[in-house]
């Protein structure tokens, strides 16, 4: 679950949510308001909060059979987690949405007609609109095959229900002086209870969560130093405490009469064995695609990099005329093994003979100024926040990510630029002077984009524990540069 709502996008989405409709041949998805509580969602706030009601469960419930589907489409509004709930996460996730390939729309919920045109589901008119949301902690999938907005990726994750989001957004009418409801959003009911479906309920929306495989083709590689196409893949199963919650939902049985389970339901979420995705047997194929072919009899050439060494999983690698063709099979897992198991690579593909290359580009953060620190925050009154501020900050560079800070007093994150970051107050500047080189292919833009968040929510890595107490995570903002090419990106 994750609260984020993005700006950024949004005014694309609403101009065009009106029109939105599913294509004649694409499979129906499920009831967002019925289904849920059929297949074990109790929208049941506080069961939320105390490890007695999941936050997540498969779709078709006790009867999903295996739930591990596949997606392709591009990617956007990638960021990691504003807020996430302390009980159910180790790391923030690192969310996206997917716009799918007419093929996959049967996996999203809902209908864009329903509510008078308001829609429901993954069909609400919000940033989310029409796409799939996709999650998986951050400190299970290496920044490396994060991907940036844009990219084309191929997907096998979990299929699920966000169990943690069901209501309407509060949206008040200014030309009503008594105030009205109206609108969509990602936020608690606290009225509602297992069973009610009042009017114009949105209802819980569909998610691959956790992920299993991530592919991502990238739009412009910043790693390519020839003219070449970019794709990374990862692979593992670790599946955290979402799958833990899914896989004990289906198994277990809630309290009679009750919308929460018994203390057999904590117990089993968090038993390690239950985090462990199955993948004995399990196979992904994939294609890298090569950039257009320069001249009549270019050869095709590549190479691969493996920035995760990992275990029991192999590789076959055939070249085509226009790019290759990859199988990663977990043949190396036995059946019922709890281990984790990785696999991670990037290839390279271009042509032989080709030698415009892409431009290199040296990027330096030279300093970081808060201007409000967030705590406290006048603003909201459901914390406590004394100073000082405790700021996570990311940087998306092209789809190269990086951590600028903080952990604070508690020691640095690896790869840390800035862990003063983790105590902060108003008005203070940080001098960090740290640069990435990166590599930007003929006519492709660069694009900068930084964001975070202030450390309201403690014992998520990578926010310190603290003593606040607080309904969620105050938002330091963010900042997004983008030029039209290499060269209009030099200066200050």
């Amino acid at each position: 679950m994750e609260s984020r709502t993005r700006v950024l996008c949004a005014l694309g989405a609403l101009a065009t949510g009106v029109a939105l409709g599913l294509p004649q041949n694409a499979a129906a998805g499920p009831d967002p308001v019925n289904q849920p509580l059929a297949d074990g969602c109790q929208r049941n706030p506080v069961g939320l909060l105390s490890y007695s009601s999941p936050e997540w469960v498969f779709v078709g419930g006790k009867q999903s059979g295996d739930p591990l589907r596949t997606i392709e489409g591009s990617s956007t509004i990638v960021h990691t987690a504003d807020e996430d709930l302390p009980q159910s996460h180790a790391s923030y996730d690192l969310d996206w949405d997917v716009a799918p390939d007419p093929q996959y729309l049967g996996l999203l919920a809902g209908d864009p007609n329903a509510n008078g045109g308001q829609g429901n589901g993954n069909f609400a008119h919000d940033a989310d609109q029409g796409k799939l949301h996709v999650e998986w902690e951050s400190g299970s999938v290496p920044s490396f095959v994060w991907p940036t907005e844009g990219d084309r990726v191929k997907l096998w994750g979990q299929w699920i229900w966000d169990c943690g989001h069901w209501g309407q957004g509060v949206v008040t009418d200014q030309s009503n002086p008594q105030g009205s409801l109206s609108g969509t959003g990602d936020y608690f009911l606290p009225g509602q209870v297992e069973g009610t479906a009042p009017a114009g309920l949105r209802g819980e929306q569909t998610e691959l969560h956790p992920l299993q495989a991530v592919v991502v083709n990238r739009t412009a590689s910043n790693q390519a130093i020839a003219p070449e196409r970019e794709t990374d893949v990862f692979a593992s199963n670790d599946g955290t405490h979402a799958l833990g919650e899914e896989q004990c939902a289906r198994s277990l049985t809630p309290l009679p009469g009750l919308p929460s389970y018994g203390p057999d339901f904590s117990a089993c979420v968090n038993l390690p064995s239950n985090q462990v995705q199955d993948v004995h047997g399990r196979a992904y194929d994939f294609f890298v695609p090569a950039p257009p072919k320069p001249f009549a009899g270019a050869r095709l050439r590549y190479r691969e990099d493996r920035p995760v060494v990992g275990s029991g999983a192999s590789e076959t690698v055939t070249p085509l005329s226009n790019g290759l063709l990859v199988h990663v099979a977990f043949d190396g897992v036995p059946a019922g093994d709890t281990a984790l198991h990785a696999f991670g690579a990037r290839y390279f593909v271009g042509w032989e003979g080709q030698d415009s290359g892409p431009t290199p580009l040296r990027f330096t953060l030279k300093r970081v100024t808060v201007n409000h620190s967030l705590d406290p925050n006048r603003n909201r009154a459901t914390q406590t926040g004394p100073p000082p501020g405790e700021y996570n900050l990311y940087m998306n560079l092209n789809g190269n990510w990086n951590f600028i800070g903080g952990h604070g007093a508690t020691g640095a994150l690896s790869g840390e630029w800035a862990p003063g970051l983790g105590m902060v107050s108003d008005g203070q500047s940080l001098d960090v002077n740290r640069d990435v080189v990166f590599y930007v292919p003929a006519g492709a833009p660069v694009r900068l984009d930084i964001s975070g968040r202030e450390c309201d929510l403690p014992r998520i890595d990578p926010c310190v524990v603290n003593g606040e107490v607080s309904d969620g995570n105050d938002h330091p903002g963010e900042a997004i540069a983008t030029f039209p090419s290499a060269s209009a990106a030099l200066g200050d």
